[in-house]
């Protein structure tokens, strides 16, 4: 089931990206299933399900461990952008009836594991060392994958932000 906007911005897409700026960076809008999504571009390309930084500007990248020493908004893409694409990516999902919000997680986990950004740009780990402790991101279910294998989990957004454990 794909996401779709509740609100009442006229020609918005949850689930495409595009090379035309259609918003104002940093618009948001009301999806389903009691979504908040935030319109974005992408200084370089991202990966679906990635969980990614969002400047004051609007743009994003992969977020990674300078990026929660910046303190820099969060939010998990549910879309793949190549470098330059327009889109929205949500900040508050509850992941639906169907569990439909993903997030990229590396290692064995489950839910309830404490999370961590930094060991892999745009990927959640339990690994502390030198990570960014990550609020606002549960995940469900569980990964048996070790920490080479990225595999993406049904999650829950809340408004995520980071705060630095490393040194």
């Amino acid at each position: 089931m794909a996401f779709y906007v509740s609100g009442s911005k006229i020609g918005a897409d949850l689930n495409t990206t595009s090379t035309t700026a259609l918003f104002a960076l940093g618009e948001t809008v009301e999806g389903s299933d009691g979504t908040l999504w935030e319109y974005v571009n992408a200084s370089t390309s991202v990966s679906a399900y990635a969980i990614v930084a969002i400047n004051a500007s609007g743009t994003m990248a992969m977020a990674s461990v300078a990026d929660a020493v910046a303190g820099l908004q969060l939010a998990v893409a549910q879309n793949a952008f190549a470098a330059s694409e327009y889109g929205w990516v949500p900040i508050r999902a509850t992941g639906g009836a169907t569990n439909q919000m993903r997030v990229l997680c590396s290692g064995t986990m489950s839910g309830g594991n404490a999370l961590y950004v930094g060991g892999r740009t745009g990927v959640c780990s339990i690994q502390v060392s030198s990570s960014a402790t990550l609020h606002g991101v549960m995940v469900y279910g569980a990964s048996g994958a070790d920490h080479a294998t990225v595999t993406s989990l049904a999650c829950i957004v809340s408004w995520p932000k980071c705060n630095y454990s490393g040194a």
